[in-house]
């Protein structure tokens, strides 16, 4: 029997809002240890994590949010906020994160 498994990123992407045209401009990140508090328009929401046995530098925190920045510049967004950031596990060593992305005008 043979196990075959991919390596990578998975990302899922739930609409909420509006889809806005592509920008490419900055995306500002937030967290816990930096809140936003604003009230910009919700677009969607990013779930990313890698794919079973993913062992990569991909699986870092860091390389994660700047997936997260390149989608939410795809779909509009001007803001992402980590909602939840997970280590790895045994099955898993990839980081596991999800992000709200948001538009605010005032944030350009």
């Amino acid at each position: 029997m043979f196990l075959f498994a991919s390596c990578g990123i998975k990302k899922d992407i739930a609409y909420i809002g509006q889809q806005r045209l592509a920008r490419y401009g900055t995306v500002h990140v937030f967290d816990e240890a930096n809140p936003y508090t604003g009230d910009g328009k919700s677009i969607a929401k990013i779930f990313l994590r890698g794919k079973i046995f993913t062992r990569t530098k991909k699986c870092k925190y860091e390389h994660l949010v700047q997936e997260a920045v390149k989608e939410a510049q795809k779909i509009g967004g001007n803001i992402i906020i980590v909602t939840v950031n997970k280590q790895g596990d045994l099955w898993d060593a990839c980081y596991r994160i999800n992000v709200d992305v948001k538009y605010d005008e005032n944030k350009e």
